[in-house]
């Protein structure tokens, strides 16, 4: 009889941590859990990760690739547009860097990380020293370069377009609307804040980035 309760009390110990949505492995919540982000190999996107965002664009020729890449609007100011080319080789755009505004101990982010993006260092003599993603304070709201980790139009969260799990998903800022496009008088596509039709992306891990020089 002593035998038999012995072995039962860990099955009610985890039973009871389970029940109040506790992981016994690790101690953290299993309920309510926010969905991880994945990026175009199925793999977990990893907080301060360096991955390619890569418009998902329907009825695109196979020979055209997209691409987010900045304009120069004038000195110190980039502006980021989608660019769409004709190669033989697939762009990729600027790399950046997903890192949330807080530390954490998750490895990985999920549909409720804020976080910044952080465009390569090498456009910073270009966009005027900071390569932070940002909404600038301008009428259509458009998403520049330039912006300080600590403020909260460079605050943005990753979501699913759909409720299937496609890889595909979209970025919300903390100012409120998704990322979108404005078609400008002259063609170009500029990045803006939307209410309706989000831009969708993919993220692609880049391999074997070179560490920047100081």
């Amino acid at each position: 009889m002593e035998a038999t309760a012995l072995l039962t009390l860990p099955l009610i110990l985890f039973l009871s941590f389970t029940a109040n949505g506790m992981s016994a492995k690790d101690d953290t919540s299993i309920v309510n859990q926010s969905p991880v982000i994945f990026d175009s190999d199925g793999d977990e996107l990893r907080s301060g990760g360096t991955y390619y965002i890569l418009p998902s664009l329907r009825n695109l020729p196979r020979s055209y690739s997209p691409a987010i890449v900045p304009g120069v609007f004038s000195k110190d100011t980039c502006w980021l547009q989608l660019g769409i080319e004709e190669y033989n080789y697939k762009i990729t755009g600027v790399p950046v860097t997903l890192s949330p505004i807080k530390p954490t101990n998750d490895a990985y982010i999920s549909e409720t990380t804020t976080l910044h993006v952080n465009f390569s260092d090498g456009l910073s003599p270009l966009c005027g020293g900071s390569t932070v993603l940002n909404v600038g304070d301008f009428g259509d709201k458009f998403l520049s370069l330039g912006g300080a980790v600590e403020d909260g139009s460079s605050w943005f969260k990753i979501k699913r377009v759909s409720r299937w799990n496609d890889g595909v998903y979209k970025l919300v800022s903390s100012s409120g609307g998704d990322v979108g496009i404005s078609t400008r008088f002259d063609g170009s596509r500029r990045l803006v804040l939307t209410r309706r039709n989000p831009l969708s992306f993919q993220f692609v891990a880049v391999k074997n980035i070179p560490s920047a020089t100081k």
